[in-house]
């Protein structure tokens, strides 16, 4: 598996802790082969919004859905109920559950670090296709 870094710039106001939040863009670009009737390249985009809660002693567990464009896919949704943010060490987790019009589905695990840079946060781990239904199912791969 190969890492991916993902950029995002802090907007003025926001605390970290809540760009943390953000990481739910983090596939947005990341190509991720999906293998169904042999590997193709797979790209998403995607405007999200999220909530967050403070989950003691140090967690962030974060809430998202999102609109937007998926290769293969069309007009795309994207959710997670379980992005899970550790405000110590900057590890985080979720896996989202990307819905096209037709209601086929791909399922994407996410394992990043988050580390601060000048300006914002960058976000660098492993993307996983781990699922999907309809023209999806059987679908795996990770992100190159």
């Amino acid at each position: 598996m190969k890492n991916r870094n993902i950029h995002f710039k802090a907007t003025a106001g926001l605390p970290i802790s809540l760009l943390l939040a953000c990481f739910a863009a983090v596939f947005i670009s990341a190509p991720i082969p999906a293998i169904a009737a042999g590997q193709v390249p797979f790209n998403a985009s995607f405007t999200t919004e999220f909530t967050a809660e403070f989950v003691p002693p140090f967690y962030l567990r974060v809430f998202v859905t999102g609109e937007g464009n998926a290769s293969h896919m069309g007009r795309t949704s994207a959710v997670t109920s379980d992005q899970l943010i550790n405000l110590q060490d900057g590890t985080g987790t979720a896996t989202y559950t990307l819905t096209a019009a037709n209601n086929d589905t791909l399922v994407v695990a996410l394992s990043v670090l988050q580390s601060n840079i000048p300006g914002g946060v960058n976000f660098e781990g492993d993307y996983n296709v781990t699922g999907g239904t309809g023209r999806f199912e059987g679908a795996t791969g990770v992100a190159l």
